[in-house]
This record gives structure tokens, C-alpha cells and sequence, in this order.
């Protein structure tokens, strides 16, 4: 039986628009960032959204460096994601005093200091 025009049409229309999710998924794929090694400061990162952030990236293999004021918070985080393989280090500081983050993203008090390719989320929720 012969398929009429429109049918035809509608056929080669999502074949098309397959086609293109195809090619949209491939794009993506490819623009993937590779975490494996990449230094990651999260300040607030010993709990809420930031703890979730330093989970996702270490899974992928982040060296994941945890800003936060509250030491106690800090060792939960860190043996929580050393438990699990990653390469954690800890810093208490208050992100609000400048004197007290400035030391840790030039470097100073980070062992060998951070490579050129690393990246910070802006996650601190400051609580009143």
C-alpha cells in the first residue's frame, strides 16, 4: 500500500527530529567536563548543598578542597568523603573575613598549593 504525502512528511519529520536528539546527546557528551584532578575549593562545604557538591565531584574524581567555619563540621564532611576515596583537605575560615580566606586561595596554606586548574562554586550560605 502506498503511503499518502502527509505521511510521508510526518515520517521524514521525526526521523529528523531523532536524528538531531541523537546528535544534541553526542554534543553534550563531548563538551563533558573532566573533574579527575581538577582542585575544587567549596566554601561551605561541610554541610547542605556545598557537602552535596564536594559528593558529586569527588565521585568524579576532584581533589576537593572544604572552606567552612566550624571545625567539628569540617572533620564529619572530610571522613565522610575520605571513607568513600576522595582527597579531601579542610580549612576553617569565615568567607565574610577576608584576611582569613585570601591565605588559602593564594596558596599559602595549601600543601604544594593549588595547580592552575582549579575551580570554586560559590555555595556559602551565610546563617544569622
Amino acid at each position: 500500500m502506498k503511503r499518502s504525502s502527509p505521511s510521508r512528511a510526518l515520517l521524514f519529520l521525526l526521523a529528523g527530529a531523532g536524528a538531531g536528539l541523537l546528535l544534541c546527546g553526542i554534543r553534550r557528551r563531548m563538551r563533558r567536563i573532566d573533574f579527575r584532578g581538577l582542585s575544587v575549593v567549596i566554601s561551605g562545604g561541610s554541610r547542605g548543598l556545598g557537602l552535596e557538591i564536594a559528593r558529586q565531584l569527588a565521585r568524579e574524581g576532584a581533589r576537593i578542597s572544604l572552606l567552612a567555619r566550624s571545625a567539628n563540621e569540617l572533620d564529619r564532611a572530610s571522613l565522610e568523603l575520605t571513607k568513600h576515596g576522595a582527597n579531601v583537605l579542610t580549612f576553617v575560615c569565615d568567607v565574610r573575613n577576608r584576611q582569613e580566606v585570601e591565605p588559602i586561595l593564594f596558596c599559602q596554606r595549601v600543601p604544594h598549593g593549588l595547580p592552575k586548574k582549579s575551580l570554586m562554586p560559590a555555595v556559602t550560605g551565610i546563617l544569622a
